[in-house]
This record gives structure tokens, C-alpha cells and sequence, in this order.
């Protein structure tokens, strides 16, 4: 067996420190603690790590506040002439008007004579009754010879308040007393 030594061995470490070592027949020692040494330099920047799993979606925010009403948009162009519509569906037919024919019992004659002297004339009127209407008129003249001659001055429509007839005015020119008859057409409206 071998005899060993004593002694103290002294290691450099990086960044400063230093360890001592007894060896021999002693129990080791260790020595106080150095100085800190500089910083080191930078290291190279490593590799970008993997994309992380997407998140969880968030929970809903609240509703914002309405907003500002906007100004009022200009006025659009007119459009297009829409297409004709469709022909509607025909009516109901109407009910059925009153008869148009006058009823003959409501048509009647008024008349008026008279003796139309010789060389005279006169205005002849034939009434209908109050409120009813004329719708036409006549006259008839008696005469002893063709060749005598009456003068028509005139034959006519005549009203006078209510009451509508039919006049006549005539000149005898003969030398003999004529029968004048004045007719009015009149009908009852009553």
C-alpha cells in the first residue's frame, strides 16, 4: 500500500470560481466563495416553437348603444313604367231600368175654339192642365172656298207659369166668319 500525500490542489472553474482540493490524510476543505465573474455572452437565439392550439371562443359581449340616426338619402330616380296590369274580371250585369215608353193613358188632348171673324185676327191658345207638360201642337181651320186665304203669323209652344200649351195667331182675310181650333198635345206627369 502505497503512502499518499497531503496536499492542496487548486482547480479553475469557468465564470470566476475556483475549488480547492485537499487530498492526503486530511479531510477535504472547501474555500470561500470567490468573486462573480462577468456575464457571459448572448447565446444564439433559438428555433421558433410550434404554433400553439387555437384558443376557446370568447363569451358574447354586450349589445352596443344605438347610434345617431344618418342623414336622409338623396331621392332616388323614378323607375320604370310598370307593365299593364291584367283586364279585370266583367261586372255584375245591373238591374234593369225602369220602362222607357211613356204609358198612353197619361198622353190627352186640350183644345180651344173659335169663330174668327171676317178681316180679323186673333192669338188662340189651347192650356194643358197645371204641371203637365206640351209636347206638341196644332190647328185646324174651316174655310168655304179653297181660294180663301188665312195668314199663319204664328204656331207655337206657349208656357205661362205652371201651365204649358199650344198657341196659334192667325189674320182671316176672307170675307167670312172662319172656326179656328187650337190643339195641344200634352202628357201627365203627375
Amino acid at each position: 500500500m502505497s503512502q499518499l500525500k497531503t496536499g492542496i490542489l487548486s482547480i479553475p472553474l469557468m465564470m470566476g470560481l475556483l475549488i480547492t482540493v485537499g487530498c492526503g490524510e486530511d479531510e477535504p476543505t472547501t474555500g470561500e466563495q470567490g468573486p462573480q465573474g462577468a456575464q457571459g455572452l448572448q447565446g444564439e437565439q433559438g428555433e421558433q416553437g410550434e404554433q400553439g392550439e387555437q384558443g376557446e371562443q370568447g363569451e358574447r359581449g354586450a349589445q352596443g348603444e344605438q347610434g345617431a340616426q344618418g342623414a336622409q338619402g338623396e331621392q332616388g330616380a323614378q323607375g320604370a313604367q310598370g307593365a299593364q296590369g291584367a283586364q279585370g274580371a266583367q261586372g255584375a250585369q245591373g238591374a234593369q231600368g225602369a220602362d222607357g215608353l211613356l204609358d198612353a193613358s197619361a198622353v190627352y188632348i186640350a183644345e180651344t175654339s173659335y169663330d174668327l171673324g171676317s178681316y180679323t185676327g186673333i192669338e188662340i191658345t189651347a192650356w194643358c192642365d197645371a204641371g203637365d207638360v206640351v209636347s206638341g201642337g196644332g190647328f185646324d181651320i174651316e174655310l168655304s172656298y179653297m181660294w180663301y186665304h188665312m195668314n199663319i203669323l204664328a204656331n207655337r209652344p206657349e208656357l205661362s207659369g205652371s201651365y204649358q200649351g199650344w198657341s196659334l195667331s192667325v189674320a182671316n182675310d176672307t170675307v167670312e166668319d172662319s172656326p179656328v181650333t187650337v190643339y195641344a198635345i200634352c202628357l201627365d206627369v203627375s
